[in-house]
Parts: structure tokens; C-alpha cells; sequence
């Protein structure tokens, strides 16, 4: 990278470096997404994904195309990579979702989007690339988007709909969560009941920040609160832009703030108040879709190991079914910053 040893041995000191900050030291050359680090490469180059060099294309010919609406089911834990559901829990993953989003937008029967969201969060990254994902669709296929907000629609669960389009919620929505959280998770007291050490060997201060057997120090601290601080700005910006709301009014609505879907209306964060037949309404007649449509859920459901463990044939106690939901629920935890909701509401 040409740097000079005393600007590397800073990266080791200061420990994290935000994009904006990474480019400026000369570590990276540019901070873009995907799509916009493939326009800048040259006209010649073509980019193609394994999965459609692989796949053999086939032409069915139908008769009378029907209009259709997709109905995006985007539940349970937001998380990096695939989309997963079990008899106890489910995840959605960004790369399913961008699939899926692609497969919609580049279908011309596909006349309009709603996406159904009820999930309370999960990976800040796993997040941002699904927003940006639609903000992205939206711009190569001009198709109407609106969001239905199911039981929860928070942090992370939120985040995504921050695209300007039409939300709608129910009036007993748990809306917002707009915040950022991080840890790491510390077992040395643990180890020290187990007898167990662990030696690490590191080239710099900060090489082991995330290790689990140590508690962080007062430095490491700092450093994790800058990343955070980083998205929380991040988080808001991307509420006050999409949602028409001033700093002054952010203050009061952000932080992990739940609202009711009624409360939530009124602090900007969604349009109307209505369920999943409201939004395919006005996404119907923003398409101006005259006659017969077709409602079209996606992504498909497909089976898991749970699911396998939770058949007629295999009998579980309730504890291993808490363990497994819990395992599936935070395996966002390999995410280390998150846009999650940190509530756990129980209605009675």
C-alpha cells in the first residue's frame, strides 16, 4: 500500500478505523457497495455470479400473463448470508432477500412490491445491504414499494424500510428501536472456575479486542463506542432523510425508543395506519392494476435442521426446544455491531 510504517503502527494504536478514515490513511482506495465497485469497471468486463453459470435456463411460454404483487416476507432475525425457518424460529438473511428483490424487480409481470416485515433486527451490516439493495432495484425498475409493518417492525426491522416509500402499520405495531448496540461476549470468569488459561500472541495492542477470554479495558471501550457511534449516525441520518424528519426531531424518537404503530405515526416514522390487505390496496392502485392480480409470497419456505428435530417421530422437552430457538435466534451474534431490538415485550 506504500504507507509509511509509523501510519501502520497508528492503525495497531487507534485499533479501529471507520471506511471515511481507512481511505484517508491509504488503506483502501475507495468505500463503495457492490454494485457501484462493479460501474467502475470497464465496459468489456461482464460480472457473473457462480449460481447463473451453472444454471440452465429454461423458456416456459404461458398464456394471458396475470398481473402479480410480491408480497416479501422479511421475519425473525435479520442476518448475513441465507434466509432460514424452523417450527421455533426464523432468520432473514441479506443475500436471500437481495435475490429475491432482483428476481421481483426484473419480473415484468410483477407489478408492484410490498414488503411485510416483522422482525426486530439483527446484524447492522446484514441491514444496510438490504436497504441498499432496494434502493438500488428501485432505481433500475420503476415499480411501486410499499412496507407493511406486522407485529414489530424495529431497529434493523426498521432500518430497511428507510427508503421513502409507504409504510403502513398496525395501531399496536412495536415501531422504532432506533439505535445501535455491541459487546462482546467475555468468559474468563468462566475459565478461571474451569481452570482453563489461554495464551494469546498478538503484534499489536488491540489485536485480541473481540477475544472472549478477556473483559474489555476502559480503552478497548472507547474504541468499540467510536464504531458505535459511527452507525448510530449513520442509523439516523438515514430515518431523518427518508422520513422528512429535522435533528431536533430525531432526538426525541431515536435512542431504542419503541412506539405503538398509533405513537409511531405521529412521530413521522409511518404513514398510515392499516394491516397487509391496506398496503396491497394502495399498491394495486399505485400500479394502476384494473381487474384480476396475483398475490405472490415470497421467498419460498424451506426446511431446516429444527425442523427435521421438531417431527411426530422425535420427542423434545422443552428446554431443548428454548436451546435450539435461542441458538438459531442469535446466530446474528457473529455480527459484532447490530441493529436489533433489545426488548423482549410480552402481551397478557
Amino acid at each position: 500500500r506504500k504507507i509509511d510504517r509509523q501510519v501502520v503502527d497508528d492503525l495497531f494504536k487507534d485499533g479501529i478505523y471507520s471506511p471515511l478514515e481507512a481511505k484517508e490513511k491509504g488503506f483502501i482506495d475507495e468505500v463503495m457497495y457492490r454494485d457501484e465497485a462493479i460501474d467502475t469497471l470497464p465496459e468489456s468486463k461482464v460480472v457473473v455470479d457462480m449460481d447463473s453459470f451453472i444454471e440452465e435456463k429454461t423458456e416456459t411460454e404461458t398464456w394471458g400473463p396475470i398481473p402479480e404483487i410480491a408480497v416479501i416476507h422479511v421475519g425473525g432475525t435479520i442476518v448475513s448470508g441465507r434466509s432460514s425457518t424452523s417450527d421455533f424460529s426464523e432468520t432473514t438473511g441479506d443475500i436471500t432477500y437481495r435475490e429475491t428483490l432482483q428476481n421481483v424487480f426484473s419480473d415484468s409481470n410483477v407489478k408492484a412490491v410490498v414488503i411485510r416485515v416483522n422482525s426486530g433486527g439483527g446484524s447492522a451490516a446484514a441491514s444496510d445491504y438490504m436497504w441498499k439493495e432496494l434502493m438500488l432495484q428501485k432505481k433500475k425498475n420503476d415499480k411501486p414499494v410499499v412496507f407493511s409493518f406486522g407485529d414489530i417492525a424495529a431497529s434493523g426491522g426498521y432500518y430497511i424500510a428507510c427508503s421513502g416509500d409507504r409504510i403502513f402499520a398496525n395501531r399496536g405495531t412495536i415501531t422504532g428501536s432506533i439505535g445501535v448496540i455491541a459487546g462482546k461476549i467475555s468468559l474468563k470468569e468462566l475459565y478461571g472456575k474451569l481452570g482453563i488459561n489461554k495464551d494469546v500472541v498478538k503484534m499489536s495492542e488491540f489485536a485480541d479486542i473481540f477475544s472472549e477470554s478477556k473483559d474489555l479495558n476502559a480503552e478497548e471501550r472507547k474504541i468499540l463506542q467510536k464504531g458505535v457511534n459511527f452507525i448510530y449516525h449513520r442509523f439516523t441520518g438515514k430515518v431523518m432523510e427518508a422520513r422528512k424528519i429535522t435533528k431536533s426531531e430525531i432526538a426525541g424518537t431515536a435512542e431504542g425508543r419503541v412506539f405503538t404503530g398509533n405513537q409511531a405515526s405521529k412521530k413521522k416514522l409511518t404513514d398510515q395506519t392499516g394491516g397487509i390487505i391496506a398496503a396491497l390496496e394502495y399498491a394495486k392502485n399505485k400500479a394502476e392494476i384494473e381487474g384480476h392480480y396475483r398475490i405472490v409470497n415470497l421467498p419460498e419456505r424451506k426446511g431446516s435442521v429444527a425442523e427435521i428435530l421438531s417431527s411426530g417421530q422425535t420427542k423434545m422437552t422443552g428446554q431443548i426446544r428454548d436451546i435450539i430457538e435461542a441458538v438459531e435466534n442469535y446466530s446474528v451474534l457473529k455480527d459484532r455491531i447490530l441493529y436489533m431490538s433489545p426488548y423482549v415485550i410480552e402481551i397478557k
